[in-house]
């Protein structure tokens, strides 16, 4: 029934067409946004589109004949509409005294349609959870030519990301008129493609648009080659005339064939902006809906594309999905047998949920004996470099190693060095790739700045992960999955710049020939004699060890020749300290960390130390204080200067007749340092950025400690007190740098009010923690503004109320309460705050915890639902939501 009305209406409209009626009344319409024979064109589109659908849904709702009938009245009532229309535009009931109001009524019927399709489209997916569906007369189910080379491991199976589908689906479908773009990030093997492929098939998106196109763009990009493809796909007919056309003329044509029609392109494997660039131009934006979707590694890609839209970046899949998509590609339909499924899941884990390791063992597994010793191997010798065919996803991560930049591959391969799911500190890493010579000064930026760029670059091509974030959404911690590691490492190894001995040296061989680059040592019974397997070579420039039982009585004995260009000594997990005299002799050094014991109550430095002019990162983890002697003022180069454990470290005094250079220019970082005995030292450090003092900073009621006023560069002070208590301290005569921008203290025992007082000392102040004892007293009133303050962190605190406004912090942005026993709420005005994302309480009393939830009910009941709240307690042990990645400042 349904059919026959849509069938007669498009027969009406095509007689409509045919006639060419608009054309005849064209010249009396001067001014009126025309309805013309391609938009007629497009209706006619739009009814069979219908029909396509109609005929779609009648088998999947052969069980459901209610719903179906529904439906079917619901088209019935459409053609019905329709065909009114299309009967008020025939030759003998048109007249042109009337034609205006007969174009503004199919004006009002196409928005009509537009929605009745779109509200039934998403109705009727609801209803079957099966979404896979064959349009008949559609060409939905034809794939571009590009598609052929896709790699095998991005098949058509697809398991998990049901929100992540059903968000995009929202975006392709939904919002707003105007032309959006929509991208799909994620590291290669994540499957990009696959669910973008998903999404272009699915019935409403198929339903929804009037064009689909999609065209594969990969790393080699040519615009002709490209709009070729795209034009062929539009225009079925006369290939020839489109291989003579030249770029305008493809691009005319094809933005003709889109004009005024609701479409959908998809370019997937976009590598460089310079695509969009190139064709932005080409994609109309009529206001009808019409969507452009990205798929890529990088996040630049969907940055510099100023889409409307958030980019949607792809997560691994988690351990019950992956087992889904391993049985999947394994049994097909049939389910794995009983005695297969623990082995099956524990190889599936060590995928770590990247779906293309997966499918790949489960290549490996599909083709092989389906025995439990046979899978019991598989999962017992199982890695992400040995589970997987080198033919298919080194491939893969090649390509995005070959095309990064030549100064970001070896700060790709560094990775390799770290050990596996460890979280990597940007920190260390920024110094250490400033230490390794891989980063070059550019413009006015530091090392560091230029590094942490180079970092973020990484990031953004999906090849890295962030494991934290700072405050302001910089990235604190990072890592990298698995599979990518492993790939640092055999590329590292494969370019001579990485070798590694773990779990008993003597298990590898290696050519007396290989001088590798770097030497990394984990988890060896005698590292010290696995390193004379390298005594012969003369290259290596950077040795680590990591977790060795190297602490015996060996010795070490680093007077090979091999160690005199070492630049990077980093053996934290052993103490090394009674081999300094050999160290010390290791000149060319620029990167030193190391590890003192906690059984002397000091570790002195010995004046030696001196001899690595070269160095410019020192850092040393003790559990006691250290000694430092004053001859490192010598050491010009020093950029960082990184005592752990704080302990109050000393500086010897100062030899009378001793001269050294005025000032330590590149000095930018001094941690945890007796105040008392570096002040002539700090003296002669102008840009120093960080800066932590640990000892007697509080006398008389009064906090003290050097000037510091001079520090026109200190952006981060740490001040711990571990003197004697004094109850209401006071900030009397202290003056800190203008530029400070982080603040901590620790059992300073100030007074609130003096506390209030710092929005005015510091009005560029963007996080302030106070820290056990930091302050002392019942009550904070706050009475001056933070202008600029956006991260505020409570930890051991006595304070039972605080009270303040939203006025007082217009900036903040996370609020941190933690272990405050006596604080009775959180003032609700801080609610009220426009950019507070998030509130974290942890171990804090039941009516606080209240006062947070009750903000955040108040926030949503104003249509805020932004804001979030993650509660930690004794009796509620995990978060009350997923704060993975917002690591606290």
């Amino acid at each position: 029934m349904a059919e026959s009305a849509l069938n007669l209406a498009m027969e009406k409209l095509n007689r409509v067409i045919d006639s060419k009626l608009l054309s005849g009344a064209a010249g009396e319409l001067d001014g009126w946004d025309l309805i013309t024979v391609d938009d007629l064109r497009s209706l006619y589109e739009e009814l069979g589109l219908l029909r396509r659908f109609l005929k779609g849904w009648e088998e999947k709702l052969v069980h459901q004949r209610e719903d179906f009938r529904t439906l079917e009245r619901r088209i019935i009532d459409i053609a019905s509409e329709a065909e009114n229309v299309i009967e008020s535009m025939h030759w003998g009931l048109v007249g042109l005294k009337t034609w205006h109001l007969k174009m503004f009524r199919l004006h009002l019927f196409m928005e009509k349609l537009e929605a009745t399709k779109t509200e039934m489209a998403k109705t009727y997916v609801k209803k079957i959870p099966d979404r896979s569906i064959h349009w008949g007369d559609s060409d939905s189910s034809k794939r571009d030519s590009s598609r052929e080379n896709t790699a095998t491991w991005e098949g058509e199976t697809m398991v998990g990301f049901e929100n992540e589908t059903m968000i995009l689906k929202e975006w392709l479908t939904g919002g707003l008129k105007q032309l959006e773009i929509i991208s799909i990030i994620g590291m290669a093997g994540l499957g990009k493609t696959t669910l973008a492929r998903k999404l272009y098939d699915d019935p409403l998106v198929v339903f929804r648009f009037y064009v689909r196109l999609w065209v594969s763009v990969s790393q080699e990009y040519r615009k002709r080659d490209l709009l070729v493809r795209l034009v062929s796909s539009v225009i079925k007919n006369n290939p020839n005339v489109i291989d003579g056309m030249n770029e305008s003329e493809l691009a005319q044509l094809l933005y003709k064939s889109l004009k005024g029609r609701v479409y959908l392109v998809v370019m997937d494997d976009i590598w460089d902006i310079r695509v969009w660039d190139d064709l932005r131009s080409i994609f109309p934006n009529d206001n009808n809906g019409s969507r452009i979707m990205f798929t890529s590694r990088h996040e630049s890609v969907a940055l510099l594309s100023k889409s409307n839209r958030s980019s949607l970046s792809l997560r691994f899949l988690s351990d019950d999905e992956s087992w889904d998509l391993l049985q999947q590609r394994v049994f097909g339909r049939e389910t794995c047998v009983p005695e297969l499924v623990e082995l099956g899941k524990q190889i599936t884990k060590k995928c770590h949920g990247l779906p293309l390791a997966i499918v790949v063992v489960a290549g490996i597994l599909a083709n092989d004996q389906k025995t439990r010793d046979r899978w019991k191997q598989v999962a017992e010798t199982l890695n992400s470099s040995t589970a997987s065919d080198p033919q298919l996803w080194e491939k893969t991560l090649g390509l995005s190693y070959n095309n990064l930049p030549h100064q970001l591959k070896r700060c790709f391969l560094y990775f390799g060095v770290f050990a596996e799911d460890s979280q990597i500190t940007v920190q260390k890493l920024v110094w250490l790739w400033v230490a390794e010579g891989f980063v070059r000064k550019t413009g006015d930026q530091s090392l560091e700045d230029v590094a942490s760029g180079y970092l973020l670059d990484l990031i953004s091509r999906s090849l890295i992960l962030v494991c934290k974030r700072q405050y302001d959404g910089g990235v604190k911690a990072c890592g990298i999955h698995d599979l990518l590691r492993d790939f640092c490492i055999k590329q590292a190894e494969k370019e001579r710049s990485l070798q590694q001995i773990s779990t008993g040296w003597q298990e590898f061989i290696f050519p007396f020939s290989f001088n590798p680059e770097h030497l990394c040592i984990k988890d060896s019974e005698n590292a010290w004699t696995a390193t004379s397997v390298f005594a012969s070579s003369d290259k290596p420039v950077a040795f680590f060890c990591f977790n060795s039982q190297c602490a015996g009585s060996q010795d070490p004995g680093f007077h090979y020749p091999c160690y005199d260009l070492l630049r990077v000594f980093d053996i934290r997990s052993c103490n090394i300290f009674r081999n300094i005299s050999d160290i010390v002799k290791l000149v060319h050094l620029s990167y030193l960390e190391l590890y003192a014991p906690y059984a002397s109550p000091e570790i002195n430095v010995p004046a030696s130390i001196s001899n690595l002019q070269n160095l410019e990162t020192l850092i040393i983890h003790v559990g006691s204080c250290v000694i430092l002697p004053q001859c490192i003022r010598k050491m010009v180069k020093l950029r960082h200067i990184g005592l752990t454990a704080k302990g109050g470290h000393k500086l010897k005094e100062q030899d009378p007749d001793a001269r050294y250079p005025f000032s330590l220019d590149d000095l930018q970082t001094l941690s945890w340092v007796d105040p008392y005995y570096w002040e002539d030292f700090i003296a002669g450090t102008p840009n120093l950025k960080k800066l932590g003092f640990w000892g007697h900073i509080v006398s008389r009621k009064c906090l003290m400690f050097p000037d510091l006023y001079f520090l026109n560069q200190l952006q981060e002070l740490k001040l711990h007190h571990t003197g004697s208590v004094e109850f209401g301290v006071r900030l009397k005569g202290i003056r800190f740098p203008t530029n400070l921008k982080k603040l901590t203290f620790e059992r300073t025992y100030l007074s609130w009010d003096e506390i209030s007082t710092l929005g005015k000392l510091l009005p560029t102040l963007e996080v302030l923690k106070l820290l056990q004892n930091a302050c002392k007293g019942p009550v904070w009133e706050t009475s001056e503004d933070f202008p600029q303050l956006k991260f505020l962190k409570y930890k051991f605190l006595d304070i039972e109320q605080w009270n303040a406004s939203s006025s007082h912090f217009p900036r903040l942005q996370k609020l941190v309460l933690d272990d405050c026993y006596q604080l009775e709420k959180i003032p609700s005005g801080i609610g009220e705050i426009l950019t507070l994302q998030m509130i974290e309480v942890h171990f804090c009393i039941p009516s606080l915890v209240n006062s947070a939830r009750e903000i955040k009910e108040e926030q949503e009941s104003m249509g805020n639902s932004l804001l979030q709240v993650v509660i930690h307690s004794w009796q509620f042990s995990h978060p009350t939501r997923d704060s993975e990645g917002l690591g606290s400042e």
